[in-house]
């Protein structure tokens, strides 16, 4: 996780959640510092297949799993989770 700039501006505002996308799987350095951060910050590390699995799937319901990552990072204290792709309610 290099990009300072990034988290300066993460810091400098109140109530904002970073989401984080990496094209390669994060080191374990990385999530530690992340689940460091988590004390004072919701940040949600995603990889981009999910992302893309959200985009090629018109039944995947991307709010629900938003919340999951959401949910993963503040009561899991879990930056990086792979929650489950729903079928969208009718």
């Amino acid at each position: 996780m290099k990009s300072r700039g990034t988290w300066v501006r993460l810091y400098s505002r109140a109530g904002v959640i970073g989401l984080f996308v990496s094209s390669s799987p994060y080191t374990d350095p990385a999530i530690t510092e992340c689940e460091t951060m988590l004390s004072q910050r919701i940040i949600v590390l995603s990889e981009v297949n999910e992302i893309l699995m959200l985009l090629e799937d018109p039944d995947a319901n991307s709010g629900d799993w938003g919340r999951a990552k959401i949910m993963a990072a503040t009561i899991k204290r879990k930056p990086l989770s792979c929650p489950a792709l729903r079928v969208r309610s009718a």
